[in-house]
């Protein structure tokens, strides 16, 4: 398991909270799986997104058209959509 950081970015965000990436040797991304379960969603701060934006943000929509985590109930809301 590798800790790296994004060139793209700051080393902490605004709370103080360090920005990394957690891989493994094999590829497996922890950003884009816990997007792709519907534990989280992408963000973009200021106007610079992160390097795995790409592929953090397709993972979003797989997770959103199949209602995963909190793109389904009871999370997802109508409310929301707009």
């Amino acid at each position: 398991m590798a800790v790296t950081t994004d060139p793209s970015q700051a080393l902490h965000d605004r709370s103080g909270r360090t920005l990394a990436y957690l891989k493994t040797e094999a590829g497996w991304d922890y950003s884009v799986e816990a997007v792709r379960s519907g534990t989280a969603e992408s963000r973009t701060y200021g106007e610079r997104p992160v390097e795995e934006f790409d592929a953090i943000t397709a993972t979003e929509t797989e997770a959103r058209d199949q209602g995963k985590g909190i793109w389904g109930p009871p999370c997802w809301t109508e409310h929301r959509a707009g």
